[in-house]
């Protein structure tokens, strides 16, 4: 994770994670070893038409298996892998409005493309409102 306020008002950030996961094997299935990567950039603009408010967007690429498969699991001798036929990718932009020192709303667009890592799926646009009460 990586971050890093280039001027007061422009920030960027970076955030990578890798996994090698062993899955307990089950009566007559087999897993290798599944490697898995995650990873996302963006930039934010702090204070933003008003202190305390934030305009942001970035790009992720949500968990995503690269090498790993099954035996036994679809029948017997039958390996299946499972690294999937897509890459799924998320932009997300949203604006925090500091409505005063005890709350926040962050209004969040969010479009998903190959949900599911599947090169089959429709993209997806979500939208939500996040409130924030600190005490």
């Amino acid at each position: 994770n990586a971050e890093w306020a280039i001027t007061p008002s422009l920030a960027v950030f970076g955030r990578y994670g890798f996994a090698a996961t062993n899955v307990n094997s089950m009566e007559s299935t087999f897993f290798s070893e599944i490697h898995s990567t995650t990873w996302q950039v963006g930039l934010t603009l702090p204070d933003f038409l008003g202190p305390g408010n934030s305009l942001g967007v970035g790009y992720a690429q949500p968990v995503r298996v690269h090498s790993g498969s099954v035996s036994g699991l679809a029948g017997p001798g039958l390996t299946s892998g499972l690294v999937p036929s897509g890459v799924e990718g998320d932009i997300e932009l949203f604006y925090r409005i500091q409505l005063n020192d005890r709350l926040t709303i962050t209004p969040d667009l969010q479009f998903i493309i190959q949900p599911v890592n599947s090169v089959n799926s429709n993209g997806l646009t979500i939208g939500t409102l996040r409130a924030v009460f600190s005490f």
